[in-house]
């Protein structure tokens, strides 16, 4: 089996939705004035063996699922307020990264196999690029993107509950279904690694795939697996002035000049923004990880009779560049 899920946290109000991906039955649970589902939510999910599909679940959802679970025989008996303020305080605490509150749970043993479509991206990406549920929605042209229609600070009015159920479980699950259509490709990816390598991949990044392969097939012994885990590259200081000893440029404008002698005084890293102002030309140049890149406004180019738009990139460069080079540091890789 395999179901979409994504969970909602107010003071007063907590819901679950899920949908099949085969069939698109859907179930709802909710904790409120109007409903106690707290039985039904831990009879499912302390049961459910299959696929969960969501999105960040591994950092949200699950942690929150997971103090049902864990913490079930305390809180089976307390009031529905009591059990809503609780689980708002353990979604505040995930939101907060208050490690200590919620560390029991989130590495809580459960039955089912997660596809967190978030981890796809590895994590720098997920950081840089802010990527979002409702980011992506807009990108995959779904048809309504809407933010969270309400606070999630303050209780839910009674007359809000319907609007917040079909966020929940009609615009949440709809994005996250349209998601695992154009990712299917990677999950059953995943699932093919599962089966050749016995890699728990189905929430991991391509990164992450690649390192624990290696490291799989490196350490047979358990043991000596735990121990490369511990250790760290102790990386070189790299000394721009040495390696840019036998480069000789010629520049010609003095900007380039100063910047160049900046450059060589520097070691492991550098980054600097030029502004160029030679004759009718004036240019904003972004040196450092990756290139020298140009700093442009949005701007439009329409193709004419005369003039076509292309885009060009060169496939590879990096790695090719590192093959050639022999920059690999360890010879296993």
């Amino acid at each position: 089996m395999k179901q979409f899920y994504d969970i909602e946290t107010y003071p007063n109000f907590f819901c679950v939705a899920l949908e099949d991906l085969e069939t698109s039955e859907k179930l709802f649970f909710e904790i409120s004035e109007e409903r106690d589902d707290r039985e039904l939510i831990y009879k499912w999910f302390s049961t459910y063996s299959g696929f969960l599909i969501h999105f960040n679940g591994l950092h949200y959802d699950n942690i929150v699922i997971k103090f049902i679970l864990k913490d079930w025989f305390k809180l089976k008996n307390l009031s529905r307020e009591a059990l809503n303020l609780r689980l708002k305080q353990i979604s505040d605490a995930i939101i907060n990264d208050d490690y200590e509150s919620i560390k029991w749970y989130k590495y809580h043993k459960t039955n089912w196999t997660d596809v967190d479509l978030f981890c796809y991206w590895a994590k720098m990406v997920r950081i840089s690029k802010k990527i979002s549920l409702k980011g992506l929605a807009i990108q995959l042209n779904y048809p309504t993107v809407q933010e969270l229609p309400f606070d999630p600070n303050l209780p839910l009015k009674i007359e809000n509950l319907p609007i917040l159920r079909h966020y929940n479980s009609v615009h949440d699950i709809g994005i996250l279904r349209l998601l695992e259509k154009e990712m299917r490709g990677d999950i059953e990816l995943r699932g093919q690694i599962k089966k050749d390598f016995n890699l728990d991949c189905f929430s991991w990044d391509a990164i992450k795939i690649a390192s624990e392969a290696l490291l799989d097939d490196y350490c047979k012994d358990e043991e000596l697996k735990r121990e490369v885990r511990k250790t760290k590259h102790q990386k070189n200081t790299i000394y721009f002035s040495e390696i840019l000893s036998d480069i000789k440029p010629n520049f010609q404008l003095p900007i380039f000049q100063n910047f160049y002698k900046r450059l060589l005084e520097q070691k492991d890293t550098f980054s600097e923004e030029l502004v160029v102002i030679e004759g009718k030309t004036t240019l904003k140049i972004s040196y450092g990880i990756g290139g020298v890149h140009s700093v442009n406004n949005n701007e439009i180019y329409k193709e004419t009779d005369t003039h076509s738009v292309i885009t060009s990139d060169v496939a590879s460069l990096y790695p090719t560049n590192i093959i050639n080079y022999k920059l690999i540091r360890y010879p296993e890789v």
